[in-house]
């Protein structure tokens, strides 16, 4: 997790002294920057659900590759949280 924050934070330092990207037109970065409500309930729930399993959403699917049932039992549990936060949202 160090990591990934500290190439993140190298990473936006350098990216953002140029004018505008290699690849695309323009810079595409989050305009919200107001910490709300549904902002902190989002992320604990997301913490919740990864922190204690030992699991990363990314490496989750990597890690089916071990033929273990403890990502199995992740990533099941993932994608059932992702479709109720789209039903849930439809209806907000």
């Amino acid at each position: 997790m160090v990591s990934a924050v500290l190439t993140t934070l190298i990473g936006y330092r350098l990216v953002l002294k140029k004018e505008k990207p290699i690849i695309a037109a323009e810079f595409h970065l989050p305009q919200n920057k107001q910490i709300t409500k549904k902002l902190i309930i989002g992320s604990a729930i997301f913490g919740i659900g990864w922190g204690p399993a030992g699991y990363c959403p990314g490496p989750s699917i990597t890690a089916l590759s071990t033929f273990n049932f403890d990502p199995v039992y992740f990533v099941i549990g993932m994608i059932l949280g992702s479709y109720s936060y789209w039903l849930i949202d439809k209806k907000i």
